[in-house]
């Protein structure tokens, strides 16, 4: 797996630095098929190591290289509302930065696999990005529902294969997020509603039961990922 992180501590405080890459060497997405994972906020270096492995070991061969990206989020509560706010605008320009990497190193598609936080992370970035992306697995988006903003991913030729992953059983996106953004209920709980119609397939993961925590289990999520995997073919 290659890393690539954003984040330094300070004494006790989790920063935004300098990008350091590490891990396997960049030359292997050469031709490749990659999927970069995008964590949500308050994992520590060990928790963000083993949910990563999971994950790539649930995907199994859907992809050929994992791509681990690594930024600060608060830890706190209070901090935590505060990093959506102040955090991920930055965390996806570095975001950005990695797409661009693994294309210039000549990856052949470039999934993004985003999870809480690190879904408006991972749209901005693959709007920003002068190469766009492959495709986009999002689950329990931890955002507002309208993703309408987002709509030149899937008008861009090759177009981005968009997928939710939404649960009403997910207490953090129903309640947190109904309460940050008023009235605008949350992509993790309720799935895309937007007045241009909808961008992204819509994955209900109500069946699982899946709260906040569940989707790297998800078979939803594994079908989506083979879906990507049949599309790019």
């Amino acid at each position: 797996m290659i890393w690539a992180s954003c984040r330094r501590s300070i004494g006790g405080s989790v920063l935004f630095g300098s990008l350091r890459w590490s891990g396997s060497s960049l030359l292997d997405v050469k031709d490749r098929h990659v999927c970069i994972l995008v964590h949500g906020s308050k994992n520590t270096r060990g928790q963000l190591e083993k949910l990563y492995r999971e994950i790539a070991n649930r995907y199994g061969t859907t992809f050929d290289v994992f791509l681990a990206f690594e930024w600060p989020g608060g830890i706190t509560p209070l901090a935590y509302l505060g990093t959506s706010l102040l955090s991920v605008g930055r965390a996806a320009d570095y975001l950005t930065g990695v797409i661009e990497t693994c294309y210039k190193h000549g990856a052949r598609s470039v999934t993004v696999d985003a999870h809480s936080l690190g879904v408006p992370i991972a749209l901005e970035a693959a709007l920003q990005s002068a190469w766009g992306v492959d495709g986009l697995l999002l689950k329990a988006g931890a955002m507002p529902r309208d993703l309408s903003k987002y709509r030149p991913l899937v008008e861009a030729v090759p177009a981005a294969a968009v997928d939710v992953f939404f649960s009403k059983y997910d207490p953090i996106v129903k309640w947190l997020y109904r309460l940050w953004w008023p009235f605008r209920g949350a992509l993790g709980c309720y799935g895309e509603s937007t007045n241009g119609g909808n961008i992204a397939t819509q994955w209900n993961c109500e069946s699982e039961k899946a709260r906040h925590g569940d989707y790297r289990h998800s078979s939803a999520v594994a079908q989506a990922a083979v879906n990507n995997r049949n599309r790019r073919l």
